[in-house]
């Protein structure tokens, strides 16, 4: 599929335990396979909250040291320089802010309960 100049794909995934081992990779590869530049992830069950450089990846986590919830944002080196903020309310919701060309665009990840 041929892109348009300045399109920003963007997908959500319900990974359920991104702490297993070689999980991170498979995610990483998954969406460089798709040209995702930015994906909303739910259920990634890390403790903390953080931002972590992964390859082509920056990883912006939301979650408390014991939870099975966990939300988060992977964007692509590519589109770092237009995060403008990473907001992590808790372990379910998080947002991020994007600059974008003609507004800005705020994100919302947020993990549901069943």
């Amino acid at each position: 599929m041929e892109r348009i100049e300045n399109e920003i794909w963007m997908a959500t995934w319900n990974v359920i335990y991104l702490n297993r081992a070689g999980s991170v990779r498979k995610l990483m590869e998954e969406l460089t396979k798709y040209g995702i530049g930015i994906a909303a992830i739910r259920e990634i069950r890390w403790p903390g909250t953080e931002i972590m450089e992964r390859e082509d990846f920056t990883i912006l986590c939301s979650g408390i040291m014991k939870s099975a919830l966990g939300t988060d944002f992977v964007v692509s080196r590519e589109y770092n320089g237009s995060i403008m903020e990473f907001k992590p309310i808790n372990e379910r919701i998080c947002t991020l802010r994007i600059r974008a060309r003609l507004f800005n665009i705020t994100l919302v990840c947020v993990q549901y309960m069943h």
